[in-house]
């Protein structure tokens, strides 16, 4: 896998731990990862079977996705993914901790 950045995943190993990450938090982030300077966040949508088929996604540049601001943004981006994906028949089902 030919890196773009000193950032790219260049690793099979190193994809597959973030592609477990991101199951189990809900959410990817990219950070300068194609373009240095350039960061983004991805959640899924999901379709009535709740397989993912599509997803939403903010990005740009760095400065704008500071360390504090990152919760709050993760947050409204999955509130936001959860909407659409109820509008294609998603039905969320929370289960208790």
């Amino acid at each position: 896998m030919p890196a773009v950045t000193k950032q790219t995943i260049a690793s099979r190993q190193e994809l597959e731990a973030q592609l477990l990450a991101v199951a189990e938090s809900g959410y990817a982030t990219v950070r300068g990862e194609l373009e240095d300077g350039l960061n983004g966040i991805a959640v899924p949508i999901r379709g009535h079977e709740g397989t993912v088929i599509g997803t939403v996604s903010i990005s740009g540049p760095s400065f704008r996705f500071q360390p504090e601001k990152l919760p709050g943004l993760i947050d409204e981006l999955k509130k936001a993914g959860l909407k659409i994906s109820e509008s294609m028949g998603y039905v969320h089902v929370q289960v208790a901790k």
